[in-house]
């Protein structure tokens, strides 16, 4: 092949071209050009950063394509797979939709939906998402005067399902509810959750069931029963000293 300098210096006519006159580099200030058939395909600037499919490069590996923008491929098929293509084989697949997939032995495991939230194993539905997952805590309380020694909340929010987890000690109940544990981190939906009371002490009466229920409030309610009964009641049965500890789920709205 005869290597030619041309004069011009042009994407049409680069300087340094071989039999092919629109094929070849060309150089700028402070930037080289790698053009084929007359276009401009690889530019690296003054600054190292290296532009595929722009001559504006703005970070160090600048890609632009208008179908697969990285491939790469082992025994026909494609290991990488990033860019505007409705195949499954790639390993990370940005299709038309702007979904972006996650792909092993040619089958879909994870999409991140454009809309938000995470689908497994080609589930599209949007309502099937996985669109939130949070811990944190929260400050169980009776509300009013009351004074305590202990006060602890955990929580774990995972899409609309909510985990709590709650230890209580009155020191001085003072004006403050006796049936009422307040403060949840997330508002409930109407009837869908309850807890499970793993200890209690210090209540104003014996009872042989105590069980905690929401309703669409922050409020966590308390009945119980002082004998075998055919239904539960409110009783008022949180005075000074008394300590709860227990769990609690339910759906958010």
């Amino acid at each position: 092949m005869t290597i030619k300098i041309n004069g011009t210096n042009t994407t049409a006519q680069p300087s340094i071209t071989g039999t092919d006159t629109d094929t070849g580099l060309v150089y700028g200030t402070d930037e080289v050009k790698i053009v084929t058939g007359g276009t401009d395909r690889v530019t690296v600037d003054g600054s190292g950063n290296v532009g595929i499919g722009t001559s504006s490069p703005s970070t160090d590996l600048h890609i632009v394509g208008t179908s697969n923008v990285l491939t790469k491929t082992s025994n026909g098929n494609a290991a990488i797979l990033i860019g505007v293509d409705s195949s499954n084989q790639g390993l990370i697949n940005l299709e038309t939709n702007h979904d972006l997939k996650i792909n092993t032995n040619n089958t879909e495991r994870l999409r991140i939906q454009s809309g938000g939230g995470i689908s497994f194993n080609g589930d599209t539905a949007a309502a099937n998402a996985l669109d939130d997952y949070e811990e944190g805590t929260w400050t169980p309380n009776v509300g009013g005067t009351a004074a305590y020694n202990v006060q602890e909340g955990r929580y774990t929010k995972i899409g609309r399902l909510v985990h709590v987890s709650f230890y209580m000690y009155i020191a001085s109940i003072g004006t403050g509810s006796t049936t009422d544990i307040h403060g949840l981190p997330f508002t409930p939906a109407n009837d869908t959750g309850g807890s499970s009371l793993a200890y209690w002490g210090g209540l104003t009466q014996g009872v042989c069931t105590l069980v905690g229920y929401v309703y669409n409030t922050t409020t966590i309610y308390l009945y119980s029963n002082t004998a075998a009964s055919t239904i539960l009641a409110q009783n008022g049965v949180l005075t000074s000293a008394s300590v709860l500890q227990g769990h609690l789920s339910y759906f958010t709205t």
